[in-house]
């Protein structure tokens, strides 16, 4: 039994229209695959950790306390380093007064220099300190003391914890991309002061998200933009379906 004319054009037709669906399906994908790739970059490419060492010291009336701040970064998805950095401490008592802030060991070193900039202001309590390497070269990586504060405890001081907290925190990759940052306070207890009765976790006190900052959600959303990126290429996929049927 031959075939009918009818079913031989409908033939040709119906595989222009799979090809066609075909070719937008990829499309998509492809589509989608860069969205995706592209999620580290906007999300600021990692985060660094500034914390003060140690987190919790004692101190009498008259003394100088040296603290440490610590930075900690891994650096940005492709390898590359930090290059410049610049944070802010300040205390909530007028029993501990910020004296002196200097450089630490996190980005000198593999052949730069460092171009530093400080700024102490006793009367606000607080001091500030601004470094780049010159040249950035790959940029630093790791743990280590970024800067060192020197505090002084007034002779007058009356029994108090005061609260020790960087901010303003900055994390600048050598590729120019800001990364996010997460801060960590410390205590010191002057004269015998009590810890104060709020509890403490161990985890970062603040964050200051970098530009072109992700939008937060649910720890399903691991990656930030990906669940809005997959919603959008499903999306996407099931508009092209619905197109290779109607067609």
């Amino acid at each position: 039994m031959g075939t009918s004319p009818r079913a031989e054009t409908q033939r040709p037709a119906e595989h222009s229209r799979a090809r066609t669906a075909a070719r937008l399906c990829l499309v998509v994908l492809l589509l989608f695959g860069t969205a995706f790739a592209s999620v580290p970059v906007t999300a600021g490419d990692n985060v660094a950790l500034f914390y003060v060492e140690p987190d919790e010291v004692d101190a009498d009336p008259g003394e100088t306390v040296t603290l440490e701040v610590v930075m900690s970064t891994h650096g940005g998805w492709s390898g590359e380093g930090v290059g410049d950095a610049a944070l802010a401490v300040e205390t909530d008592s007028d029993a501990l007064i910020p004296v002196a802030i200097d450089p630490g060991p996190f980005l000198a070193g593999d052949g730069s220099d460092l171009e530093v900039r400080t700024n102490v202001d006793e009367e606000n309590a607080s001091a500030w300190i601004s470094q780049k390497r010159v040249p950035a070269g790959d940029g630093a990586t790791g743990t280590e003391p970024v800067a060192t504060v020197t505090l002084a405890v007034a002779a007058d001081a009356e029994p108090t914890s005061a609260t020790v907290s960087i901010v303003g925190s900055q994390a600048t990759l050598v590729s120019e991309i800001r990364q996010a940052t997460m801060t960590r306070e410390a205590t010191v207890h002057v004269d015998g002061g009590e810890p104060d009765d709020a509890s403490d976790d161990g985890s970062p006190e603040g964050v200051t998200l970098a530009e072109d900052e992700p939008p937060t959600g649910d720890d399903a959303d691991a990656i930030p933009g990906f669940g809005h990126a997959l919603a959008v290429g499903v999306l996407a996929l099931v508009l092209t379906a619905r197109y290779a049927r109607t067609r």
